[in-house]
């Protein structure tokens, strides 16, 4: 085997080297004549006035990756529960959390149906209170027969 040198692998002899780029060119754009010039007017009235002022403001959005509003709102996105601890999940991935189906029903196969309430009342088919009864007075906001004080004036909070 021939032993390769690296004058061998090089370019061939009598080859120009290859053109180098400069990939940290500086492409800011030239600053705005006028806005030179409303900044220079500015910072010779802070000489006046001896104020601080700072100019050279420049419009960058172009050299943005992203906008500004796409930029603001993935951080918002991203930061919207930093620091507030959220309630677990306990319906995991494998937990049924859809509409009832068939285990939903009552008397299908193994699940019974609950018993009856044990007290039904219907409060349309009470009578209307007498009038003059303490049920009626209570129902005017009135304190019931034998008290000669309403509740807010006993030191009672009115029931809400």
């Amino acid at each position: 085997m021939s032993a390769l040198t690296l004058a061998s692998i090089a370019a061939p002899a009598g080859a120009e080297p290859p053109e180098r780029i400069d990939i940290l060119v500086d492409t800011t754009p030239e600053p705005d004549k006028a806005d030179e010039a409303l900044c220079k007017a500015e910072q010779e009235a802070a000489i006046i006035t001896n104020e601080i002022v700072v100019c050279g403001q420049r419009d960058n959005s172009q050299h943005r990756l992203y906008s500004s509003d796409d930029s603001e709102s993935r951080f918002a996105e991203e930061t919207m529960n930093e620091g507030d601890i959220r309630t677990p999940d306990v319906a995991g991935e494998y937990i049924f959390t859809g509409p009832p189906t068939v285990s939903g029903l009552c008397g299908f196969l193994f699940n019974p149906c609950p018993a009856p309430p044990a007290i039904l009342i219907n409060f349309e088919e009470l009578p209307a209170t007498p009038i003059g009864s303490d049920a009626d007075r209570v129902g005017r906001g009135l304190p019931p027969m034998g008290y000669e004080t309403s509740p807010d004036d006993a030191g009672l909070a009115p029931a809400q």
